[in-house]
């Protein structure tokens, strides 16, 4: 995944997605086992959250086009997916 920050664009690493695809052709035995696990609700969270993606882009864009700071809404706080996957590395 691409994101935009203050500096450019960023390349935002370790970030894993579901195959909607793949998930649909498992057999009923192997669908059964990632229920059972837990997994299936975490793999739809996961498929829903996707459409998030986009806003997030453009919201990261928006504060790259404003200057970036520490200013924002509540919570913000200046801290970005990029510029905290920045503090990993």
């Amino acid at each position: 995944m691409t994101g935009q920050d203050e500096e450019g664009p960023r390349q935002v690493n370790g970030l894993h997605r579901i195959s909607e695809a793949a998930l649909n052709r498992l057999d009923d035995r192997a669908f059964g086992a990632v229920r059972q696990g837990g997994a299936l609700a975490v793999a739809y969270a996961q498929l829903l959250s996707m459409g998030n993606s986009v806003d997030l882009g453009k919201l990261a864009q928006a504060r790259a086009a404003r200057g970036a700071g520490s200013g924002g809404p509540a919570g913000e706080r200046g801290t970005s997916v990029n510029s905290a996957q920045r503090r990993r590395n």
